[in-house]
């Protein structure tokens, strides 16, 4: 029933303000969406704990990037694979006519946002969009729980 899960979340978000309220779910988007700390079990062992956005980033070593830009996907990928760090450039989608979403991955410590506007301007292309791509809970449980073996993250 959609209201009782909306008044369910509001509920525990209500006690989770001056009390520790434990939830045991296989929902992960639930998860993710209530909780500002998780732990993933993985055959008994806690596998991972903190907050999901800092357990995807140890997990994944690496930032994400998603930019919707405005030109041809050779030119807008041309531009983005001068940007220094930009390990990967990948198309993701075409959004409308002539504007395109793509995903940048880099291993880099430094965030290669402030570098993206710069690199397609020298290149006449538009930025329409531009935002830090998270691993999804879901995404981070199923790294942790199917590589192996099995390492501990702990804050």
């Amino acid at each position: 029933d959609p209201v009782q899960v909306v008044e369910t979340r509001e509920l525990i978000r209500e006690l989770g303000n001056s009390h520790t309220v434990l939830l045991s779910t296989h929902q992960l988007s639930e998860a993710s969406g209530l909780c500002n700390r998780v732990i993933i079990l993985h055959n008994g062992i806690i596998a991972a704990q903190g907050h999901p956005a800092q357990i995807a980033e140890r997990l994944h070593g690496a930032n994400r990037v998603r930019i919707e830009a405005k030109g041809s996907i050779a030119d807008v990928v041309g531009a983005l694979k001068t940007v220094n760090g930009a390990d990967h450039v990948h198309h993701l989608e075409s959004i409308a006519e002539n504007v395109h979403a793509f995903e940048i991955t880099t291993t880099a410590q430094q965030d290669v946002r402030e570098l993206i506007a710069p690199a397609l301007a020298e290149a006449n292309l538009g930025l329409v969009g531009l935002t830090r791509s998270v691993l999804n809970l879901e995404e981070v449980f199923l790294g942790i729980t199917q590589a192996e073996p099995t390492v501990s993250t702990h804050d």
